[in-house]
């Protein structure tokens, strides 16, 4: 009735949805189930955490202990759900390194930026990224950005564009 895996270690998954047998991977007392497709789960034993970050689809992460609705967190592509064993916290974040998504746009996206103004730099990094960038419309109403960041990894693009209008920038949660 269900696709069942106990892990210890790290592992990462492509599933293939299926309604009618969930799958549910267990490890260092935290659960996923998937609810889309590739995500990465690191249960080490002995390491004071567990984490799970999704690739691409969507995951449900919970305590084995509190498999509670309430307590669940959903997780989407560059996120990160980390379960601290001593406190029994689970908390919700962005991956150290973000990656691009896959994408159904033709062609993808480029970074490619000529006197942009920076709201839609900012827009175009959120979509390729599946993060929310939080700022001052007002403060930066003038401000464009010309750069080519199409190889940088998200953070140097942001660290980039910020020095760019002597702006600086951090990652809340």
């Amino acid at each position: 009735s269900e696709r069942r895996v106990e892990l210890a270690g790290e592992a990462t998954f492509a599933v293939a949805r299926d309604t009618s047998r969930p799958f549910l991977v267990y490890g260092n007392g935290v659960v996923t189930r998937v609810l889309g497709t590739q995500f990465t789960v690191q249960a080490v034993p002995g390491k004071p955490t567990a984490e799970v970050s999704v690739l691409e689809g969507r995951v449900a992460v919970y305590r084995q202990a509190r498999p509670a609705e309430a307590d669940r967190l959903i997780l989407t592509p560059n996120e990160r759900a980390t379960y601290t064993l001593a406190s029994g916290q689970l908390r919700k974040g962005l991956v150290d390194e973000p990656v691009l998504l896959s994408t159904q746009q033709t062609p993808p996206p480029t970074f490619e930026f000529d006197d942009t103004p920076l709201e839609a730099a900012f827009a175009q990094l959120e979509r390729a990224y599946n993060v929310d960038i939080v700022y001052d419309a007002d403060r930066i109403r003038h401000c464009t950005v010309t750069a080519s960041l199409t190889d940088q990894p998200l953070h140097t693009k942001l660290r980039m564009i910020c020095t760019s209008v002597g702006a600086d920038y951090s990652v809340q949660g």
